[in-house]
């Protein structure tokens, strides 16, 4: 395409107007720097007709032609390593979110695995509380169940109803403790912790029943009343 040519002599001031050369074949931006003299030539003798005759000879007007090729392909240089520097910046930067979102993730997990060992820590430590709870210090029993009322205070009109639900809740057994509810001591109270001091302590147990069947039904023969209906108190 010999416009090329046309177009190098404009950006080099040497012609002020286009023009059109004849050549015996085109002419790329790879090929300018081998056109021949006899082509040159073919330049100068149709700008030979012009107004603005050119005084340059083709020598000159080639080492022009060269000049402006190296500084077309610096250009180019420079654009390919500009290309290639935002390249290389683009993949810094998402190597850079890989290795946060990585971190990221690992830093989530390690928190994931703490709280897992936090609260299967808590787990056991309510483990063993609740099982220290079921098992209190041994407490020396003596008597039967008529001493263990008088004991705890409860009047012996009560007992007939108090012996009646005690013996329903824990065959009159101290240390009962109802697989299912964790319910313990002769009054099957839940949780334990409510009789207070050693729940396997007949006295403390039944002064504690008698303290909460007042509250809950009246007295004995309330709460006896309502087990016969529920099966339950």
């Amino acid at each position: 395409m010999r416009s090329i040519v046309s177009l190098s002599l404009l950006s080099l001031g040497i012609l002020n107007t286009p023009f059109n050369v004849v050549a015996p074949q085109p002419v790329d931006s790879l090929q300018l720097s081998q056109i021949s003299a006899s082509e040159y030539a073919i330049v100068f003798a149709q700008t030979d007709e012009r107004e603005d005759k050119l005084s340059y000879s083709p020598d000159t007007l080639k080492s022009s032609l060269n000049k402006a090729q190296l500084a077309s392909e610096a250009n180019h240089q420079a654009y390919l390593a500009e290309q290639q520097r935002i390249a290389e910046e683009k993949a810094a930067e998402e190597a850079q979110r890989q290795a946060e979102a990585e971190a990221q993730a690992r830093e989530a997990e390690r928190q994931r695995i703490l709280a897992a060992e936090r609260a299967q820590a808590e787990r056991e430590r309510q483990a063993q509380a609740a099982a220290q709870a079921l098992t209190p210090p041994t407490v020396i029993v003596s008597g039967g169940k008529q001493d263990w009322l008088r004991a705890a205070g409860i009047p012996e009109s009560d007992w007939q109803y108090a012996d009646y639900i005690v013996a329903k809740e824990s065959s009159w057994n101290p240390n009962a403790v109802n697989p299912s509810s964790g319910a313990c001591g002769l009054a099957q109270a839940l949780p334990c912790s409510k009789i207070g001091g050693n729940w396997n302590d007949p006295v403390t147990a039944l002064r504690w029943q008698y303290n909460y069947v007042q509250a809950r039904y009246g007295g004995y023969r309330g709460a006896y009343e309502f087990w016969l209906a529920n099966n339950w108190y």
